[in-house]
Parts: structure tokens; sequence; C-alpha cells
């Protein structure tokens, strides 16, 4: 790795380390967040190393991080927040590594995996809420899926995902997604049995824990039935395709023509976003549901800025400084203080101006090609 690779390496885990004390910690001792989901993880984590079966469904198919958590001797919250802090500054290099092994600019690279960090539903949630470590963990998992994906390490792909089914059933959308990417890239009649063997024994578990962990709680057709109805509602459409992506969502339309190149030769990829946004219909939580699309996303965006945006320092300026300004939140944030209507005016206002500054510049750039 060359000198300059290194110092945006410090420079990610400097800012990483900077937006983790901003986003605060969740006070998990008051209403309404003592009844929330990570009541089951705390009580999970104090029965390890045993498994706890009196956990609902799916928390009680969760297991990795609790148990990692719970294993670790001191008192479980903080070992969930050491823990957590942990894999979200993995899970930010391995993004920016990942961009450049795509053969994205590292400046490029750079940008974007900042950007993602100043993500307050995809990054901040989860670093606020620190007791989600498992979705920290299953975003870490695709990222390494996706590079053992594109290189054919399917003991890798394999082992990840087998850690990823302990973590969250997200990373089972990578099954097809990979079958479409070996069809896509004429690999499926060399490579078909490698990702076989890679799928099978985390299938098995991911089917043996259902079996073998008794649980009470809603069945998947039950919860689909019930969150589905997301689809009538404008306000979920919002906070799935628009709200989880702020303030960069506009981009990949403002450069159109740069996003129809991106997934014209990464149909694989178009078709995890797809099928994450499927998978958010059996939840509630709209924008942290959708972070799993965060690896998609991001890169897309590398491109842009790497192909459309990198000239224009102005535009890169106000493109890191309005991201950075959007992670504020009046709750997931230390600025608590400041009204929810506020931090709402701030977000909408850094997605304008990222818009049009973004307009402008090819606008400019249209007016010096005639």
């Amino acid at each position: 790795m060359e000198i300059a690779d290194t110092k945006k390496i410090a420079v990610l885990i400097i800012v990483t380390c900077v937006m983790i004390i901003l986003y605060g910690r969740i006070d998990y001792t008051e209403q309404p967040y003592s009844g929330l989901d990570l009541s089951y993880y705390r009580q999970m984590a104090g029965a390890s190393p045993r498994i706890e079966t009196d956990i609902p469904k799916p928390y009680a198919y969760r297991l990795l991080g609790p148990y990692i958590a719970g294993l670790l001797p001191i008192a479980d919250p903080a070992a969930f927040y050491v823990l957590s802090i942990l894999v979200a500054l993995a899970c930010v290099i391995l993004l920016y590594l990942f961009l450049c092994d795509m053969g994205v600019g590292a400046s490029a690279a750079v940008i974007a995996a900042l950007c993602f960090c100043f993500n307050k539903h995809m990054f901040g949630f989860n670093v606020w809420d620190y007791f989600q470590l498992n979705d920290l963990l299953s975003m870490v998992f695709l990222v390494i899926m996706f590079v053992a994906m594109i290189k054919g390490r399917w003991l890798l792909f394999g082992v990840t995902m087998l850690a990823g089914v302990l973590t969250r059933e997200i990373t089972l959308l990578m099954i097809p997604v990979t079958f479409i990417y070996l069809v896509e890239k004429k690999k499926l009649s060399r490579e078909w049995s490698g990702l076989l063997a890679a799928a099978v024994p985390a299938v098995a578990v991911f089917i043996l824990l259902r079996i073998m962990i008794p649980t009470s709680g809603k069945g998947i057709v039950e919860v689909f039935m019930q969150h589905s109805k997301k689809l009538g509602s404008a306000e979920s459409w919002f906070r799935l395709w628009i709200n989880a992506f702020i303030p960069l969502v506009f981009l990949p339309l403002v450069f159109l023509g740069r996003t129809i190149e991106f997934f014209r030769t990464r149909i694989y990829a178009l078709v995890l976003v797809l099928l994450v946004f499927l998978s958010t219909l059996f939840g509630m939580d709209n924008e942290r549901l959708m972070a799993p699309a965060f690896i998609v996303f991001y890169w897309l965006i590398a491109c842009i800025i790497d192909k459309d945006i990198i000239s224009s320092r102005r535009l890169i300026w106000f493109v890191v400084a309005f991201a950075c300004l959007a992670s504020v939140h009046h709750e997931i944030t230390v600025f608590r203080f400041i009204p929810r209507y506020a931090t709402v005016a701030i977000s909408i206002g850094a997605t304008v101006v990222v818009t049009v500054g973004a307009i402008m510049l090819r606008l400019w750039r249209k007016r010096l090609a005639a």
C-alpha cells in the first residue's frame, strides 16, 4: 500500500472516530429505548456462552454479535460499544479499500467512504444504538463477500456467509446476487460448483437454527403481510428511496448517463439493491433496513465523483461539507437540543445544495463544450 493510501486510511479513522463521538450513545435504560430490540440482544449476551431460547423471532437467530459481546470480561453495554466502534471502523476502511480495488481513484474512494460515515441512517444509527452490532457486522460481511464473489474466492465467500447467517438474514441475498454475477460475467459454467459449495453450509445452518432454537413470534408470512402495507404509503417510499441516501440521493439522476453505464455492466449490483428493497417489506425501520444497499450506492457515488466531480474542487468541498452537515439529527446525535424540524430542514437544505451544485457543474461543462 502506498503512503498516500495510508494517509487516507488515517484520515478515515480519525473522521470516523470523531463521528462516532458526535453520534453519541443511546440511553438504553430509559423508555422508549429500553423496550427496543436491544433488550433481547442484552439478554442474549448475558446468557453467552449459552444460547438464550427465551427470545422472540427473528432476534433469537441473530446470535453472533451478542454472543461475542457476552464473552468479553466487561459489562455488556461496554462490550457492545467497544465492538461496535471496532466494527464500524472496519466497515468504513473496508469500503474504501473495496472501492480502490474496483478501480476507483483513491481520492474519490475516500470521499465516498467519508460520506458513508456521515450517513446518519445507514451508519450513524448503528453507532448510536451500539447494541445493533449485528447490523454493522452484516455490512462488513457484505463488503467481504462482494470482494470474494468478484475474485472467485469461494472459501472466503462461504466462511463469511456462514458467519453472516449467524448475524442477520440479509447476507443470504448474496446467493442470488452471485448467481446473477456469474451469469452476467459468463462464469457460471466454471464457477457454479464453487458458489454451491460456499452456499450450502450457510443455508444448512440457517435452517438448523430455526429448527433447533425454540422461539415464539410471528412467522415470515405474517410479518410480510403486516409490513408490506408500507407499499401504499408515500412516506415509506420517501424514507426508503430518498431519506436513506440524503444528501447524495439525486446525484445518480443528475449524472444519469454515468449511472446507466454503471448498472449496464453491473446488473448484479442492481439486483442487490432491489432485493434489499424487498427485504424491507419484512420490517418497519425503513431507512435502516435499506442500509445493506450501502455498498452499491456508495460504489456508484464513488464512480460519479471519480469521473464527473473530482476535477471541481469547489463541488467536492460542498459534497463533503454538506454530507457532514446532514448527519445532524435531533435524536441519534449529541445535538439533541436541536429541534426535529431544524434537523429536517438541514437535511433537505444539504440535499438541495449538493444537487444544485451538481446540476450547475453539468450545465457549465455543457456550455464549455458548446
